[in-house]
């Protein structure tokens, strides 16, 4: 009894330890997050790990990486995904299409969207598309632009109007929108031309486009 009743107390300290942190991050004090952070981490807490490793990424990419890893060894796909953004931000395109897959396998849209972004650079496309196709089933929000602009750039537009009108659609995407205003206006179907190039203005303007951002790194 005293050994579980042990384990109950370290569990709560250590999720105690994240909320703190959580608020010291939220009120702007970096080092009394990292601190707490920390605590949270050596506690197991996976949570604690990740919110350590970002913290830690700029100057001790080594350090994070590893806590990137331990939270991986408990199965969090958040962790499969920052290691995969890491390797992809040096340039690692392989490693980072391994992880990106291994953050998708476990449902992470992000990790769906960005494999299909390396699989492109490696010169895949079939599988940039089934990425992506992915990504829009888990229902990232830039997965169905991207599967319309590859359809549109080799030249099956008919295909690419149902990735852009689900796109702008479901996801209020302005630039989907734009392209479907052109698409309609080259076909003289003024009326839908015009709908869509409405649309576009309404999601371009300050405030109302509500889309997640991307989750593909600028490294």
């Amino acid at each position: 009894m005293s050994s579980l009743l042990s384990v109950v107390v370290d569990t709560t300290d250590t999720e105690a330890a994240f909320n703190r942190a959580l608020a010291a991050e939220e009120r702007g004090d970096a080092a009394e997050a990292e601190r707490w952070y920390r605590q949270a981490a050596d506690g197991g807490h996976s949570g604690g790990e990740l919110n350590l490793g970002r913290l830690l990424e700029d100057r001790d990419k080594e350090e994070a990486m590893s806590l990137y890893l331990r939270a991986w060894d408990k199965g969090d796909d958040r962790a499969a995904f920052n290691i995969g953004r890491l390797y992809d931000n040096d340039g690692d395109l392989a490693t980072a299409e391994t992880w990106y897959g291994r953050a998708a396998d476990k449902g992470n849209d992000g990790g769906a969207y960005n494999l299909g972004h390396v699989r492109l650079d490696l010169g895949n496309v079939p599988g940039a598309l089934e990425a992506w196709r992915r990504a829009a089933d888990l229902d990232h929000p830039k997965a169905a632009h991207s599967i319309g602009f590859i359809l549109a750039r080799d030249g099956d537009e008919d295909a690419a109007v149902e990735w852009f009108e689900h796109a702008a659609r479901q996801h209020e995407d302005a630039k989907s929108a734009r392209w479907l205003g052109r698409y309609y206006e080259a076909r003289g179907r003024t009326d839908e031309a015009t709908e869509w190039f409405d649309m576009a203005e309404i999601f371009s303007a300050p405030g109302m486009n509500f889309s997640r951002m991307s989750w593909r790194p600028n490294g």
